[in-house]
């Protein structure tokens, strides 16, 4: 106890190696830790009048290995999209990163998180592609559990379309485009794209006269669509 008169608080120390003590917070005859990840002493002295006694013989608090492993939340399957020139990031800054961790018994700062990615499995169509992204989570015990993550890579990129420039062409001629002009069109990802067309055919003021509107149209593997219109006059 400590010593002279006045009233009596109390000071708690705590020491992880039984040499080097911290003072924690408490002044009450009784502590309730803060927990604790490893084996820990704490000890009590008492403070009276300003004078501070010796230390109690401590109490250690002995930290086993804990014997369920983390539990975790995966991100939720993804579909992220090729941008122009057929890349696509799936960093897990993009696709999700895991929820929070529960650990028992482990110190929320030695707990390891890693990834890792299958083989991509290829899509239908050029540049598409998913795999599964594992993820582990380690405590510091060793203990580790996984789940997986199904990322996929999708296109939703329109092909570049270019029509011919209008066109004009006598009442004799044929309008096929063979005359007037055949669209072309490229894949951000170097797949086929389908070119097709149809006409709309509004008659003139004189019998031989018509306007025809073509509606060039450019579908993609994965069926992203682009379309423009090529204005031909018969004369």
């Amino acid at each position: 106890a400590g010593t002279g008169p006045g009233t009596v608080s109390y000071m708690w120390e705590k020491s992880t190696d039984g040499v080097n003590w911290v003072q924690v917070s408490g002044t009450s005859a009784d502590l309730t830790p803060s927990a604790v990840f490893e084996t820990t002493q704490f000890r009590r002295r008492t403070v009276s009048n300003g004078c501070l006694s010796e230390p109690t013989p401590p109490v250690t608090v002995t930290m086993g290995g804990g014997t369920e492993p983390p539990v975790f939340t995966a991100p939720a399957p993804i579909t992220v999209y090729l941008t122009a020139d057929c890349t696509a990031n799936t960093d897990p800054a993009v696709t999700g990163t895991v929820g929070p961790v529960i650990a028992t018994c482990s110190d929320p700062s030695s707990i390891t998180i890693e990834y890792e990615d299958s083989t991509p499995v290829p899509g239908a169509c050029p540049g598409t592609y998913s795999f599964v992204r594992t993820w582990t989570v380690t405590d510091e015990g060793g203990l580790s559990s996984s789940q997986d993550q199904t990322i996929t890579v999708a296109d939703r990129t329109n092909p570049i379309l270019t029509i011919p420039p209008s066109a004009i062409v006598s009442c004799n001629e044929s309008a096929d485009p063979a005359v007037t002009g055949q669209a072309t069109a490229t894949d951000n990802c170097g797949g086929t794209v389908t070119v097709s067309y149809s006409d709309d055919v509004a008659s003139g003021s004189c019998p031989q006269n018509q306007t025809i509107l073509r509606a060039w149209t450019a579908t993609d593997c994965s069926g992203n669509m682009v379309t423009a219109t090529q204005t031909i006059l018969v004369r």
